[in-house]
């Protein structure tokens, strides 16, 4: 970001979603401070309150409070609010929390993170935005978004809610390009969608452009590649190459 961001005019803003995010809470919450300890403070803080003698021994309770956390966080990412979808969520995650005592407090640390706005994390910076009606997010005619494969649903809200509307009617009328591989989707373990490709490539008006031809591969890499990704194509001018089959030991 900070590299491209030298090369662009001026007129031409670069930014990561959080840091796009951060900067509409600043203006909204002028007095909100960044803490990335606020989810442990509060999960500290209600678990004062929590009936947690089942938990014998010490590390026991830190991986349930950790796990307490991180479902939290999972539900900022991909915008689960919803009581009935947090088992599911749950159960994606390989996190053991399923029964309703647990799911009640998973959404009370979420309504106590968002009743908060004196203080924000990481998550927060997509989370808050993507869900805050009150944060205002500068309208854009072009918006560019690269690795689109790999956003959260969050990120995606943030997405529309930099396109330029149509003041009478609400339409979009910003013009969205996004640039994105399905086959190389690889932070569904951070809360992305697995299905953003396909949720940019569903937008409102869109026009599909692939790029099927790699300009990097030799023809022999390309052919041994065909068996996962079977579209792709090595340019006419392309090396053959060697793809050789043995023991990386050896």
């Amino acid at each position: 970001q900070k590299e491209l961001k030298e090369k662009l005019p001026p007129n031409v803003y670069c930014y990561t979603s959080h840091g796009l995010g951060n900067g509409g809470i600043k203006r909204k919450y002028k007095d909100a401070e960044l803490d990335e300890f606020k989810m442990d403070k509060i999960i500290s803080e209600k678990a004062r309150k929590w009936d947690l003698s089942d938990f014998g021994f010490e590390e026991e309770l830190e991986q349930y409070l950790s796990s307490i956390k991180r479902l939290a966080s999972l539900c900022k990412l991909t915008l689960t609010t919803q009581k009935k979808k947090i088992p599911m969520l749950a159960d994606k995650y390989s996190i053991k929390l399923f029964n309703a005592k647990d799911i009640n407090r998973v959404l009370s640390v979420l309504e106590a993170s968002l009743n908060d706005k004196k203080t924000y994390d990481f998550d927060d910076m997509v989370f808050l935005p993507a869900i805050d009606p009150k944060i205002w997010l500068f309208p854009q005619d072009y918006v560019l978004v690269d690795e689109d494969q790999d956003m959260n649903r969050a990120q995606q809200e943030i997405v529309k809610k930099i396109l330029k509307r149509d003041r009478k009617t609400g339409k979009i009328i910003g013009k969205l390009i996004a640039v994105g591989d399905k086959h190389q989707a690889i932070y569904g373990f951070s809360g992305s969608d697995v299905n953003s490709f396909e949720w940019f490539r569903n937008f409102p008006n869109t026009v599909t452009l692939p790029l099927t031809t790699t300009f990097r591969c030799s023809k022999e890499v390309v052919k041994h590649a065909n068996d996962l990704v079977p579209n792709l194509k090595a340019m006419k001018s392309a090396k053959n190459g060697v793809v050789k089959n043995g023991d990386v030991l050896e």
